[in-house]
Formats: structure tokens, C-alpha cells, sequence
């Protein structure tokens, strides 16, 4: 026969038994919500990349629109600025520009000289060189005309507010939106470099790792 054993051993036993329980869902419960936590992370970043997407296609759009528009109405004629505006002859300018090559797209090497002109690294942003051939490209705004000064530098003149300038109007809009986007990847960058107790590439602690 086994011997008696007190109800107090079984109830030890059944406490220990409920705490290793405890103790296993516990753990399974932090591993889990960390999945949850990473995965609502990198649906985060998905979803940024996403909205990034859905921007360059709108701008893609609006840019086709203009060029359309351009196509439409743009440099094909009609009254120029006279001497007012800084030149007498800028409508003559203006067709002869247009003239050279209307609808000739821009070279690889005139894309990256724009490029380093709005503040570009063309081999380090090279996914980023459509933003300087949509700029290279981009129509004259409403109002905006094309001249050239007695040395036969192109500048532009608003015939509404009277501003003349030797930078295309929308020169700064593209900037911006390089500069946006070029800080919108520093920081998911560093946060990918988070996510993975790592350090964001090219980043200083980075290279002296490398170096060391």
C-alpha cells in the first residue's frame, strides 16, 4: 500500500502546478504582445511608404496635367512684357526658347546637373532624380513669362506682381519637397535602426564601428 500523504501535499502540489501555468501564460502574453507591438511598427512604416507612393503619383498626375496644359496654352504666342517688364523683346526670346526643343526630354546629364542645383546628391538620391527632371520640365506657372536679359540669360517675370527672377518659380516647391522627403527617410532609417537594436546606416557610431 502507498503511504497516506496529507491533504496539505496536494494542495502544494496543485499550487505549484497553477503557478508554472501562471507563469508559462505570462510569458507567452509578452511574447505575444511584442509580436503585436513590432507588427503595428512595421504596419506604420508600411503605411508611410504607402502614403509617400500615393504622393508621387499625385504630383505625377498634376505634373502631366501641366505639361498638358502647357501644350495647350503655354509658349505658343501672345502678348510678351515690354521694356517694363525687363525686356523689350521677351516674347522673341520666349519663342526661341520653346522653339530649340518643346517637348525634348532632358538628358541623364542634365537631370543630375538640376539635381545638384536643388541640393541633390544625384548618386546617393538616385531614386530621388525624378523630383529634379519634373522641376527641369516643369511649366511656367499662371502669370509667369519667360525672357532673356542682355546677356542671354533666362530669367522670368510675373505679370502680375511685377517680380522678375533668374530661378523658375517652382524651383523652391521642388526643394521642399526633396527636403521633405529626404528627412521622412532619415528618420524611418533610424527608426528601422530601432526596431532592430541597430544603428541607421552611415550614421557616426556606424562608421566607427566599421573603422575599429
Amino acid at each position: 500500500m502507498r503511504p497516506w500523504r496529507p491533504l496539505t501535499y496536494l494542495e502544494n502540489e496543485m499550487r505549484k502546478h497553477r503557478e508554472e501555468i501562471e507563469s508559462r501564460l505570462a510569458l507567452e502574453r509578452a511574447e505575444l504582445e511584442a509580436k503585436l507591438k513590432e507588427k503595428r511598427e512595421r504596419l506604420s512604416m508600411v503605411m508611410e511608404e504607402s502614403s509617400d507612393m500615393q504622393i508621387r503619383g499625385q504630383m505625377a498626375q498634376m505634373q502631366e496635367q501641366m505639361q498638358d496644359m502647357k501644350r495647350m496654352f503655354g509658349n505658343d504666342g501672345g502678348d510678351g512684357p515690354d521694356a517694363d517688364g525687363g525686356n523689350a523683346g521677351g516674347n522673341t526670346a520666349r519663342t526661341d526658347v520653346s522653339n530649340a526643343a518643346p517637348d525634348a526630354a532632358p538628358t541623364a546629364e542634365e537631370i543630375a546637373d538640376y539635381a545638384r542645383y536643388l541640393g541633390m546628391d544625384p548618386v546617393m538620391d538616385k531614386h530621388l532624380l525624378y523630383i529634379a527632371e519634373w522641376a527641369i520640365t516643369a511649366p511656367l506657372p499662371e502669370g509667369w513669362t519667360e525672357h532673356t536679359d542682355a546677356d542671354g540669360n533666362e530669367f522670368y517675370y510675373n505679370n502680375v506682381t511685377g517680380v522678375s527672377t533668374y530661378e523658375h518659380p517652382l524651383d523652391d516647391q521642388y526643394r521642399s519637397y526633396y527636403r521633405k522627403l529626404k528627412a521622412e527617410e532619415k528618420a524611418k532609417e533610424e527608426k528601422r535602426a530601432a526596431l532592430e537594436g541597430g544603428t541607421p546606416r552611415g550614421s557616426k557610431a556606424a562608421l566607427a564601428r566599421r573603422s575599429s
